[in-house]
C-alpha cells in the first residue's frame, strides 16, 4: 500500500512540474483534400499543449465535398504528437501526430488519423502551419493538406 502511495505522489509531482513547463498554442486551418467521392475542403480550429518534445492536442472542424458544401461532416480529432524542435529553441517545429477521429452528422463514426507537419514561428507568438493528415473511418480515407495560422496564448 505504501509503495502505491509513493508512486502516486511521484506521478503527481512529475505531472505538476510538467504542467508548469508546457507551452500552449492554438491554430486555425483550411485544408483542400480528397476522399473516394472526389475533392474535399475542410476548415477548423484547435489547440495543443507541448511539454518538451511531446504534445497533446485536438481540433474540431467541418469536412465537405467541394461540390456540395452543405453535405459535410463535423470532425473531432484528439492527438498525441512528437515535436522535433521546441518553439523556444527554434523557429522551425516539425512534428508527427496520430490519434482518434470522430465524424458526426446524422450519427457518429469513430476512426483514427495520422499525419506530419511543420510550424514556422516567424514571431514569438505567431506562425504558419502546413500539415498533411489522413483521417480514416472504417474503409474510407479523407486526406488533406492543412494550411493554417498558429498562435501562442501566453
Amino acid at each position: 500500500m505504501t509503495s502505491m502511495l509513493n508512486r502516486t505522489i511521484i506521478l503527481l509531482i512529475v505531472v505538476c512540474a510538467g504542467a508548469a513547463a508546457q507551452e500552449d498554442a492554438g491554430f486555425i486551418y483550411v485544408a483542400p483534400g480528397h476522399a473516394p467521392g472526389g475533392a474535399t475542403i475542410q476548415g477548423g480550429a484547435g489547440g495543443e499543449l507541448v511539454w518538451r518534445f511531446f504534445g497533446f492536442g485536438g481540433d474540431i472542424g467541418y469536412l465537405a465535398p467541394q461540390q456540395s458544401f452543405s453535405s459535410g461532416l463535423g470532425v473531432l480529432s484528439l492527438d498525441p504528437a512528437i515535436h522535433f524542435a521546441r518553439h523556444s529553441d527554434s523557429a522551425i517545429d516539425p512534428y508527427f501526430l496520430g490519434g482518434y477521429t470522430l465524424m458526426f452528422r446524422n450519427g457518429v463514426r469513430s476512426g483514427g488519423n495520422y499525419g506530419m507537419g511543420i510550424n514556422w514561428w516567424f514571431k514569438r507568438d505567431f506562425g504558419l502551419k502546413v500539415e498533411m493528415r489522413d483521417q480514416v473511418v472504417p474503409s474510407t480515407h479523407f486526406w488533406g493538406v492543412r494550411f493554417g495560422l498558429d498562435f501562442h496564448f501566453d
